[in-house]
């Protein structure tokens, strides 16, 4: 007997450490799914945090211009006409319509010339007679046109004649975004957006495909140059932004320029230009974005630089407009009704 109740011990024992192993390997399993669920499944939903950021938005308006704020001053205002149309470009209709009529009712009001903020803020922060209306906020202006174009078709007709209207002053001005402004120019190749944009709104045909080629070559030398000096990569944005611009225009990319930017581009590590080339799905950054740290993220170059977020001393009090989650939220889910 004692035989068998020794015998049926040693069989529980094993028994007992088969299970254990067994335990043990499954909660090995369930850990690493635990610890992916922490890094990708957000507190909020992304689309719950767009809405949450798109209302938060409605505090971040200066005369029809979107902000942001440290404390009670704005923050880089020399910037609003940029985030103000990549909001254009990346918002859901209605929204977007909502704050490009914002924006008319403003200008209208003042000259109807494109101004970078108006009200100027702080006079100190550039010659304004010089700097206006540059580049950097007219490659938002033709992205934020050229998207609100394709999603909402209900508005074309008043779209058609406020962008004549800028156009004729335009070329009244000798081509230029201000008029006598030295940094007024749009930069040679990149002047296919405006003249694609305006055939299309008028109903002309639009220029030859050999102008995409062409400035396919230019932002691959230009993303190059970035790559190789390590220099400030908002230019990586504006020349993402036309990109975009031209694939509402209805312009495709070449493979073999998809294949060669999107390699030149990926050791940059900016999210929303990896989405583009597939190198990620957005959905861990969208998940885990930091509000009000993150400001400008879509534009800066994770390998080298830091965004402009209240995590640089002085700026503790930053209250982030977001456009960059809301651009890469709108890239990722599209915004496009036809």
């Amino acid at each position: 007997m004692y035989y068998y109740i020794f015998l049926c011990n040693r069989l529980y024992i094993i028994l007992g450490l088969s299970l254990a192993f067994l335990l043990s390997s499954c909660n090995v399993e369930r850990g690493n799914n635990r610890k992916h669920e922490e890094i990708y499944t957000p507190i909020e939903s992304q689309s719950d945090r767009y809405e949450r950021i798109n209302t938060r938005l409605g505090t971040h308006q200066y005369n029809g211009y979107i902000v942001g704020y440290n404390g009670d001053s704005i923050h880089s205002p020399g910037e609003a006409i940029l985030w103000t149309f990549t909001y254009i470009g990346a918002a859901e209709c209605e929204d977007a319509y909502r704050q490009y009529s914002n924006y008319r009712e403003n200008i209208e009001n003042q000259d109807g010339q494109p101004h970078r903020i108006l009200p100027i803020v702080r006079k100190d922060l550039w010659d304004y007679t010089d700097r206006g209306f540059n580049f950097d906020g007219w490659a938002g202006f033709i992205y934020g046109y050229s998207s609100l174009w394709n999603k909402c078709p209900e508005y074309r007709e008043e779209l058609k004649a406020n962008w004549n209207q800028f156009h004729d002053r335009f070329i009244r001005q000798g081509k230029k975004l201000w008029p006598n402004g030295s940094h007024a120019d749009i930069p040679p190749g990149f002047d296919i957006a405006r003249r694609s944009f305006d055939r299309l709104v008028n109903n002309r045909s639009l220029p030859s495909q050999a102008y995409i080629r062409s400035l396919e070559g230019i932002i691959m030398v230009w993303m190059q140059g970035i790559q190789e000096k390590r220099e400030a990569c908002y230019r990586a944005n504006l020349a993402f932004l036309h990109m975009l611009s031209l694939e509402n225009i209805g312009y495709e990319f070449s493979s073999y320029f998809n294949s060669k930017y999107c390699s030149i581009m990926k050791p940059f590590d900016i999210p929303t230009i990896d989405y583009w080339c597939g190198h990620n799905d957005l959905n861990e950054w969208l998940d885990n974005y930091k509000l009000n740290e993150w400001d400008y993220r879509h534009q800066r170059c994770g390998s080298w630089e830091q965004p402009d977020g209240n995590i640089r001393p002085g700026r503790e009090l930053l209250e982030s407009s977001a456009i960059d989650y809301i651009f890469a939220y709108g890239l990722k889910y599209g915004n496009r009704t036809d």
